[in-house]
């Protein structure tokens, strides 16, 4: 199958100024993204080359081990920038496997920590980034009302933690309940409270910056489901499911549904749940994979 043209593309805004700084396929990059179905955060790890002298300085001198730590015990207030990673292919050739060319959202959340690598001349930064950090540091602004339903509780547990978009479609949205979220004092304990609360009849996680709540068994309804044939490598049998890994494609989501049909391994040849992803892009390297942990569905 013929291929497009890579694209990849990291947009930091910066915490003083306030620009945004954007970094694309043309230079050196190695982004690893970790996301896990029903984790509080995902991470990504972004290695730069070939920045220009300020932004690197503008970087490792604000993240540093040292502020994240001071930070972290409440010594002084937390600067995080956002950042935002972009991937997909930039061609029409690419169709099969992007289902068009526009890039999709890969990974949104906050700059933490900036550490050098390597050497001079060829010295880049390790930028070390997590969905919303700033979720671990924030009190909760209001109170939740006092008898309400469900969906508007999760609506406004959206709201307190930012988020773009709040979707709850469960066979709850309509019953009333009283003084929810009473035990959470911080923004990231809400997420744990609507997970917890019909358990195990709901799932709640935070995938791109959308908070998603959901009756278990129809997660997949949204998030949709793709069909797998190509891999690379074998895929596999697990001690839980399935494992698997192919070139970039945007279409398998987290909690999303994934049919393998396999010729090296017809024995697991069915469909799944995705529960965890392992995004491996490079700009100039070999690898635009991505790696992915399914499990049967319940």
């Amino acid at each position: 199958m013929p291929l497009g043209q890579r694209f990849l593309q990291v947009n930091i805004t910066m915490p003083q100024s306030g620009a945004v700084v954007t970094i694309d396929q043309t230079m050196e990059m190695h982004v690893q993204i970790h996301k896990d179905a029903l984790a509080i955060q995902n991470k990504a790890n972004i290695t730069i080359f070939n920045l220009t002298h300020s932004a690197r300085q503008q970087l490792l001198s604000n993240f540093t081990a040292f502020n994240k730590r001071q930070a972290e015990t409440g010594v002084k207030a937390a600067q995080y920038c956002a950042v935002e990673i972009l991937a997909g292919y930039t061609n029409n050739a690419a169709t099969a496997i992007n289902n068009g060319s526009t890039p999709a959202h890969v990974f949104q959340g906050d700059v933490v920590l900036c550490e050098p690598v390597g050497a001079p001349p060829n010295l880049g930064v390790q930028i070390t980034c997590y969905e919303h950090q700033l979720d671990k540091l924030q009190w909760k602004t209001e109170f939740a009302p006092v008898q309400t339903t469900f969906k508007q509780y999760v609506e406004w547990a959206g709201r307190q933690m930012g988020v773009e978009r709040t979707v709850c479609q469960t066979s709850y949205d309509n019953k009333v309940i009283s003084n929810p979220g009473a035990t959470a004092h911080t923004v990231e304990d809400l997420l744990l409270d609507i997970q917890s609360m019909y358990r195990p009849a709901v799932a709640a996680f935070i995938d791109n910056n959308d908070l998603i709540v959901m009756d278990m068994n129809k997660v997949i309804a949204i998030r949709g489901s793709t069909t797998v044939d190509e891999f690379v490598g074998t895929p596999m049998w697990t001690e839980w499911g399935v494992q698997f890994q192919t070139l970039f494609n945007p279409a398998i989501l987290l909690a999303g549904g994934v049919t393998l049909k396999s010729k090296m391994n017809p024995s697991l040849n069915n469909s799944y749940v995705v529960s965890s992803i392992d995004y491996d892009l490079t700009s100039r390297d070999t690898n635009f994979h991505g790696k992915y942990n399914a499990n049967p569905a319940a």
